[in-house]
């Protein structure tokens, strides 16, 4: 084989592993790492349903000088493209609890976070069924331990931990919810009372909005209803931020 012949092959080989292989493009991922502008910034994990992904756009540009946001992405060989074409289409909906649950060591990695920010409740609830089902109480009892096993597993990988409860809906997949929203936030408060996870209401955020908030369907929150819930969601992550940061000042002085 000539060097000219030899060189060729390495480059198309080289080219066909970037863009196959997923490693290369994690390294470039603009949509799984915020990165602001000096070093040692807070690191924020960040995983959700597709209510979370709705506002994480906004909530991404509010954040971008105050801390690296971290997002699980769905790789592989046909999304590395879509991802450079149209980023949403691979960050991840995590659904279920059951799902995160499942899922979250993986999308976790060994990373250590400043803050870890969750959010699932929807999809449980389009599965929890009517209240005359017999498995209606124990489907409501298992959500309520699931958020509190995420919560102390994300505790481990995080110095602090903040639930983000459900947004109202209307419907769920064109039918009426089982239960309303606000009772599975209640039984995810219980779940997590007395630990030292922070809970934020997104639900009474977006009920003090003015005007709609959901979309069409019924279920996802408007473009308008997603910035504002992002900015005060951004307002929330900084104060934990800022008292992360000012208990470790105090520790280092002592």
């Amino acid at each position: 084989m000539s060097l000219r012949l030899f060189i060729a092959t390495a480059v198309v080989l080289l080219a066909a592993a970037l863009f196959l292989v997923p490693w290369p493009w994690k390294l470039l991922r603009p949509e799984f790492v915020n990165s602001p502008s000096g070093v040692g910034a807070p690191t924020v994990f960040l995983v959700g349903d597709s209510t979370m992904l709705h506002y994480f756009r906004p909530l991404r540009a509010e954040l971008r000088d105050a801390a690296e946001l971290f997002i699980p992405l769905r790789w592989s060989a046909q999304s590395a493209w879509r991802h450079w074409r149209e980023p949403e289409a691979v960050w991840v909906n995590a659904a279920s609890c059951a799902n995160v649950e499942r899922q979250l060591e993986t999308w976790l990695g060994r990373k250590h976070f400043d803050l870890a920010v969750f959010n699932c409740g929807l999809h449980d609830l389009a599965n929890i069924g009517e209240a005359d089902r017999p498995e209606h109480k124990r489907l409501m009892a298992a959500y309520g331990e699931r958020v509190k096993r995420i919560a102390e597993r994300l505790a481990v990988a995080a110095g602090r931990v903040m639930f983000v409860n459900s947004t109202p809906v209307q419907r769920i997949r064109s039918t009426l919810p089982p239960v309303k929203s606000e009772v599975l936030n209640a039984i995810a408060f219980g779940a997590l009372h007395g630990s030292s996870t922070v809970v934020f209401d997104a639900h009474a955020a977006v009920l003090a909005q003015e005007g709609e908030f959901l979309e069409a369907d019924g279920l996802h929150l408007n473009a308008q209803a997603s910035a504002a819930l992002a900015r005060d969601l951004a307002a929330a992550i900084r104060v934990q931020i800022a008292e992360l940061a000012a208990g470790r000042s105090d520790a280092a002085q002592r």
